[in-house]
């Protein structure tokens, strides 16, 4: 179901999602749209994102906004709007994000010729959304961050801004300069695991193509996951608690997603260990999934694995950067490089987001936080016991 608006010299077409992702007559300019203005942007395409919302939203609320040109109806803006009922710092809220959250860029996908044009069209979507809370994470982007900062200040929104860093890996020269870059500790930390693994059993890696790898390989991947902490905090590409699996919606999909998907296998002593799950566009090789399972951590099945695929990236001459993502764990222990990326969140003007907004400032926050991880905190302190250590 679509509706159009005027925004100044923009026509806002507006497309709500219900049961079914019937957005089909989009498809063409969506991908055209994406593939000439955001080349490297592998998981914004029409397929990804269909796949994304079959797995992680379907039910909820999702409403598509394309921004075109009146004069020539030329897209130069796509917006993927997503909420759902969400707790945020102990409360309830409707809480608003960008359709794709997790996987790859998240920056808004507007025309860098027109954001100047797109910041009305911008402010009035956020006015017809219904929300209370709206975040907005890991834009790259700070041509589009920034006007969505200021549109959001405009609008009298509480806005909390933070930063952080983007690790990444030049492929350029050889690994063993790499690898002797690393801090001692990890370099020493990454022997001792590689010897507590083999006394295990012999390790072997391969390589497996998304859209041809077997059923017994979709198994494996699947069978290391449910055995990931990820798996116990909500879920996993390969099989989330709720709707499915991204990584089938992706296979089944009627026309083949952007990029190359690479899915990275580790065994020890012929048990499949952990998975690496990255996709290949334009030079650029973007981790999307690292996963091990808890019980044998101790000999950081992660961290192994990722090494090997940074060591096989240095002699792979279609692949320039390994983007690892944001954090402080195995992405700043592997990496001396990375971008700044953008966090936003934005509190409603209303009563209720002034409340949630005013919450946060106070200690009641942090009460209410302490509260709600408490679960979490204590399962971790269960995985550390069984040894789900990774930080080689």
């Amino acid at each position: 179901m679509g509706s159009a608006s005027d925004s100044g010299p923009l026509t806002i077409d507006r497309f709500r999602v219900g049961d079914e992702w019937d957005l089909q007559r989009l498809e063409t300019e969506w991908n055209q749209f994406v593939e000439s203005r955001f080349p490297t942007y592998f998981c914004r395409d029409f397929a990804w994102s269909r796949a994304w919302w079959q797995a992680y939203a379907q039910g909820d609320r999702v409403e598509i906004f394309v921004l075109r040109l009146q004069e020539s109806g030329t897209i130069v803006g796509i917006l993927p709007m997503w909420v759902r009922r969400e707790t945020f710092g102990g409360f309830p809220v409707r809480l608003l994000e960008i359709l794709g959250r997790g996987i790859g860029c998240e920056d808004l996908l507007i025309d860098q010729d027109h954001v100047e044009v797109a910041g009305p069209a911008l402010a009035e979507i956020l006015q017809r959304v219904r929300w209370d809370v709206a975040r907005f994470s890991n834009l790259r982007n700070r041509i589009t961050s920034q006007s969505l900062r200021s549109t959001g200040e405009r609008l009298g929104f509480r806005v909390e801004a933070s930063s952080a860093a983007r690790s990444f890996v030049t492929t350029e020269g050889n690994f063993d300069d790499y690898f002797n870059a690393r801090r001692s500790s990890f370099r020493r930390n990454y022997r001792a695991a590689t010897r507590r693994a083999e006394a295990m059993g012999a390790l072997s890696f391969r390589k497996c193509d998304l859209w041809t790898m077997t059923a017994g390989e979709i198994d494996a991947a699947a069978d290391i996951a449910k055995q990931s902490w990820q798996y116990e905090q909500g879920g996993s590409h390969f099989c989330h608690l709720r709707n499915g699996s991204l990584i089938e919606g992706l296979r089944e999909s009627p026309n083949q997603p952007s990029g190359d998907p690479e899915l990275w296998l580790m065994s020890i002593g012929g048990r499949d260990m952990a998975l690496n799950l990255c996709v290949l566009k334009a030079g650029r090789l973007e981790g999307i999934e690292q996963a091990f399972i808890q019980a044998y951590g101790k000999c950081s099945p992660g961290v192994l694995l990722l090494m090997h695929v940074i060591e096989q990236k240095f002699q792979d001459p279609q692949t320039e950067v390994f983007v690892l993502g944001t954090g402080e764990g195995y992405q700043g222990r592997t990496s001396d490089e990375s971008d700044p990326v953008e966090n936003l969140v934005f509190f409603r003007n209303s009563p209720y987001g002034r409340l949630v907004a005013a919450a946060r400032k106070s200690g009641l926050y942090q009460a209410l936080r302490r509260r709600q991880r408490g679960g979490s905190v204590r399962r971790e302190a269960v995985g550390k016991q069984r040894g789900t250590d990774d930080s080689a």
